[in-house]
């Protein structure tokens, strides 16, 4: 079985023996010495190091779990530059401006004239305009800045640092979930915030100015507003960063899953690989709710306190009218000043969740920014690279051993690591791309193009180089080499110096050895077979549809109970707001009322207040609680719907770019938490913004039905501007989406190669293409950001001038006699609570926009199916394998690759095994029988050892046996062992390859292999030439005699190179 990625980083080695989904692992890793003891001394101290800082790690998780993990809210701008300081100062000198607006309201309430209008509403666009999109501007921008900081302190990191700290999936999820929580807290949320704190200011210095007594009285409830919103705050932070840790397991498990693919869909771990995501993905739904449990309560509790504090101004204002001499009108205004102020705190809850979840998300990226490393990765020399990322072609890879190579100096290169002649049968050369972890290209012609990136060096340190191919073609007399190899016959050097158990050993001369070992054998597919075998990717441009809502409906039908009686608690909380306007009115009536009638109904109407906040106090905790249980368990359903889907796959399908590891991970992460928008607080928020149009409308027809139907008129150009908004931001957000998964991918890739990248001093390259992925996405966000400021400044304009048109068609009905004064601030206030819900849920455009667009691609993946489905229970169901297996007149092409020819008209006939008696595959026999048991036995915890992500912790050979074993206990009728002896030493092989002869009995074993040793007694050989028919097939003994054969010749030719 080849190396591949580890599913895992917490595997340890009785579940990679035990379990089918546990996967072989990377090569890059100690090195294996001469014997086997030494192997086991070296691993044994380095599993110990790993394993320690498992413990230390999961320490450190549940200290962090007791601890709140935020920073300083000013500290998100630690990266802002001059650009972005002045874009804040425009935005907050308009948010300020816009702010003020609302308290000025008060002191028109008298004036019912005309004269509010034209040019307020004009001077008003332009700071609303300006408040929004400077702050959309500069959050994207400082975003996108903490987006290539972070990347580029990752790459700076020592290597330890990713075997104890991090992975790559920790470093995508944060990059492309965290980020986003980030840009929310410090983009247009701000500029919302200082609005309303402008307004509650305002509202103040109003309040004061009118009557300064009264104004104390009801700042005395401040201090308990703060504590009840500061403990809020505080308490759904700690909250947030629970399930963004529990999000980030889950990103981790599918990098290393969809990694790793090929492994998993061959041991069938699918099944198991969905029971690890859906484990984490219940630990965040847990979370989740208790977020908005959380935030309910504090909110309602803050709402609570208002109205208590609106009982207390109605009482008091009422005894000041006796006994100070207070007009009712100064009360109103008092009133009605702290009431647009305390409002405006209400309304900053949003922005205080947005902040607490941005502060919450930065604490991790700043720290991993502000760390420094004990080696820096700039200094770092090395040899050898493996891949930075999936869309890079061979001249690419090769000319990352040297900044500004050029092509004479790549081809010259390629020329001395034997790469050139199997480069220039490409269709496209060295512009073929080499596909993510270069699955495009063979195991040793991989290790090829790794050779001349060498070659530009001039110290190469070659670390098992020849574990895919049986070629050492680098000139190691032009270049000082250092190579650590498991084999003898890889030891071509003027000095040979071996350490035993950490201290330095022999020190003898060897010969120079010529090593050029002969084509890859085995199924001796020969090396002009890959004359199209390697090809390019397609351009793949794939739009998705639009989802209907009710799609996503259906997948919560489970929850329609729930989404019933969270509609019913926001049809509650929504009618509050417009009940409270009905009493202000009558409050406004009762002030003008005799002295005796306004003791008895102030103390009246002060009670009604506090039964509303009572009201406000249960209605928003159950909103909150039944649509955050809605919208947890829809994302938990989706993640984990699109996972299955994904890992069922055909392999063909990673194949694509824009199936990446890096580009699912974004995708499951980012676009399933943005479906939420769809029914969880932006649902809540559009029921109740709903119950809250429909009952200020009632009050409104109540009051006064001509000027209710005058106003009604005017309602629909608030919606239009909504509708405009949405039309204009519909067409961005999907490519800005699909771009950042192009820089996810970059990112992926990179960190998961970090020790190429280090080697290679490429840093720099890797930032300059991850900015340049970005560069779009971060135009888009920009041009959104205008559009919307553009967007929220007609808003305001247009809800002025229904306010202006209220007040003017109230006077002339007043003064034809067709109502009362009463009435008309009746109508006021209800329309007032009405607009502010529209206008609050056209501000919900952004969020809508991107819910659907992210619905489009996850229903994308959700409503494929796979042309290869192991899970599908259709079709026949085979009772027995005996292992049989016959091809007729195959032909075989890559879907990636449909222009080239793999297998023409190939027929081949392969018998099951013989009979005999095979034992049960247990776990210790199985490791014995892979060589295992010894090295792994004098580990210090043995089988639950933690190998590390990637298997960091162990060799090369060690993984190599550690996946041979896995594939023993599988016991499978059909066994394919693909360069099953490649990494192991001539001691070791020998002893594995008795073990695989034995578990060769009672099976059918298809041997692909490149050393003629694995397969010389094999039943049957078929040579296979240029993809087409079988040219030979019989046993070794019948080949090899026969004269000018294919396969004699390539016996001949590997004889001659070992010798």
């Amino acid at each position: 079985m080849a190396e591949e990625d580890g599913l895992g980083a917490n595997r340890n080695m009785h579940e990679a023996a035990a379990t089918s989904t546990s996967l072989a692992l990377e090569t890059e890793t100690e090195t294996e010495t001469e014997t086997e003891t030494e192997t086991e001394t070296e691993t044994e101290t380095e599993i110990e190091v790993g394993t320690s800082s498992a413990k230390n790690d999961t320490d450190k998780s549940s200290k962090d779990a007791e601890t709140t993990q935020t920073i300083p809210l000013y500290k998100l701008f630690s990266f802002a530059d001059s650009v972005d300081v002045v874009l804040m100062i425009v935005g907050t000198i308009g948010a300020v401006g816009n702010g003020i607006c609302m308290p000025l309201m008060t002191v028109l309430l008298g004036e019912l004239t005309d004269s509010f209008g034209q040019n307020q509403n004009s001077q008003d666009m332009v700071r609303v305009v300006s408040e929004v999109s400077c702050w959309m501007v500069t959050g994207e921008r400082q975003a996108a800045r903490i987006r290539s900081l972070y990347l580029k302190t990752i790459m700076r990191q020592d290597i330890a640092f990713f075997d104890k700290e991090t992975n790559t999936g920790e470093v995508v999820g944060r990059m492309s979930g965290d980020t986003v929580l980030i840009q929310d807290a410090m983009g247009e949320k701000v500029g919302k915030f200082i609005q309303l704190v402008s307004t509650f200011l305002g509202g103040l210095v109003i309040a004061f100015i009118k009557g300064w007594l009264l104004t104390l009285v009801l700042l005395s409830c401040i201090p308990l507003l703060v504590i009840t919103g500061g403990v809020t705050a505080i308490t759904v932070s700690k909250m947030a960063a629970s399930g963004q840790n529990a999000y980030a397991k889950a990103a981790t498990l599918v990098e290393q899953t969809i990694g790793s693919i090929r492994t998993v869909a061959s041991f069938t771990g699918e099944k198991r690989a969905v029971i690890s995501y859906n484990k984490s993905l219940a630990d965040a739904y847990k979370a989740g709710v208790q977020e908005g449990l959380t935030a309910g309560l504090g909110f309602g509790a803050v709402m609570f306190v208002l109205f208590c504090t609106y009982s207390l101004a109605i009482w008091y204002g009422g005894k000041m009218i006796l006994e100070k001499g207070y007009s009712g009108g100064a009360v109103l205004n008092v009133i009605v000043a702290v009431l647009t102020g305390s409002m405006s705190l209400g309304q900053a809850s949003p922005c205080m969740t947005a902040f607490a979840s941005g502060q919450a998300a930065a604490f991790k990226m700043f720290e991993t920014i502000n760390r420094k490393p004990e080696i820096d990765a700039y200094d770092s020399r090395g040899k050898k690279l493996d891949d930075i990322h999936g869309d890079i072609d061979i001249k690419e890879n090769i000319a990352y051993g040297k900044d500004g190579a050029t092509t004479e100096e790549i081809k010259a290169a390629a020329e001395l690591a034997n790469a050139a002649k199997f480069i220039d049968k490409l269709p496209q050369g060295l512009d073929t791309m080499v596909g993510e972890h270069g699955t495009q290209l063979s195991g040793s012609h991989s290790e090829l193009l790794e050779d001349p990136e060498g070659a530009y060096s001039q110290l190469i340190r070659l670390q098992e180089v020849n574990k895919h191919s049986e070629k050492a073609a680098v000139d190691q007399d032009k270049a000082d080499s250092i190579t650590e190899s498991n084999r003898r016959s890889s030891q071509r050097m003027s000095f040979l110096l071996s350490i035993s158990r950490g201290s330095s050993g022999r020190g003898n001369s060897s010969r120079h050895l010529s090593v050029s070992f002969g084509l890859p054998t085995g199924l001796n597919v020969t090396e002009t077979a890959l004359t199209d075998a390697e090809a390019s990717y397609p351009q793949p441009s794939e739009k998705h549809p639009e989802v209907p809502l009710r799609r996503l409906a259906y997948l919560n039908k489970p929850e329609v109970p729930v989404l019933i009686l969270g509609a019913l608690a926001a049809v509650v909380n929504g009618s509050i707001m417009p009940i409270f306007g009905l009493l202000i009115s009558d409050v406004i009536k009762t002030f003008y009322e005799p002295p005796h009638q306004l003791r008895k109904d102030s103390k009246f109407w002060a009670l009604m207040f506090v039964v509303l906040g009572l009201a406000s106090l249960l209605a928003m905790p159950a909103r909150t609680y039944f649509f955050s249980v809605a919208g947890c368990k829809l994302i938990k359903r989706i993640r984990s719907m699109s996972f299955d889907k994904v890992i069922h796959m055909e392999i063909s399908w990673f194949d694509d770019p824009e199936h990446s590891s890096g580009a699912i991970g974004a995708r499951l992460s980012a676009d399933a938490a943005s479906v939420r928008c769809l029914v969880g607080d932006a649902l809540a928020q559009i029921v109740q913004d709903s119950a809250s149009a429909i009952a200020g409308l009632a009050i409104a027809f109540e009051a006064c039905w001509q000027l209710a139907l005058i106003v009604l008129a005017l309602i629909p150009l608030i919606g239009l501007n909504g509708y405009v908004q949405l039309k204009f931001m519909k067409g961005f957000s999907a490519d800005a989406k699909m771009m950042y998964e192009e820089a996810s991918q970059v990112a992926n890739d990179a960190v998961g190669s970090i020790r190429t990248v280090a080697s290679f001093c490429a840093e720099e390259k890797v930032m300059v293409l991850y900015k340049k992925k970005c560069e779009g996405p971060m135009k888009t966000g920009i041009r959104q950001g205008l559009i919307s400021g553009i967007g929220f400044g007609v808003s305001f304009v247009l809800l002025f001038m229904v306010y202006a048109a209220s007040f003017y068609f109230g006077a002339k009905l007043v003064e034809d006699g067709k109502t009362t004064f009463s009435d008309v601030f009746r109508v006021f206030f209800a329309l007032t609570m009405a607009a502010m819900g529209i206008s609050q849920s056209s501000s919900l455009a952004p969020d809508s926009t991107k819910a659907k667009s992210a619905a489009a691609s996850i229903f994308a993946i959700i409503d494929r199916k796979s042309k290869i489905d192991p899970s599908d229970e259709s079709g026949m169901t085979l009772q027995s394998v005996k292992g049989e297996i016959e091809l007729r007149h195959i032909s075989f092409k890559y879907p990636t690759r449909p222009d080239v020819q793999i297998f023409r008209d190939l027929s081949l006939n392969i018998h099951s095994g013989k009979e005999g008696d095979a034992t049960e595959a247990e776990i210790l026999a199985a490791s014995e029988m892979a060589n295992a048991h010894k090295f792994i036995s004098g580990l210090h915890q043995g089988y639950d050892t933690m190998v590390g992500e990637r298997g960091v912790q162990l060799s090369g050979g060690q993984k190599q046996r550690v996946a041979i074993a896995r594939a023993i206990v599988k016991s499978p009728k059909i066994l394919l062992l693909d360069e099953a002896t490649s990494a192991l030493d001539a001691e070791s092989e020998r002893v594995v390859q008795d073990a695989l002869d034995r578990v060769m009995v009672n099976r059918t074993t298809v041997v692909v292999a490149h050393r003629l040793s694995t397969i010389k007694n094999a039943d049957v050989i078929a040579v296979v030439k240029n993809g087409g028919g079988i040219v030979e097939k019989g046993r070794h003994e019948t080949l090899i005699n026969m004269k000018d054969g294919v396969y004699a010749s390539l016996v001949a030719l590997h004889m001659s190179a070992s010798s």
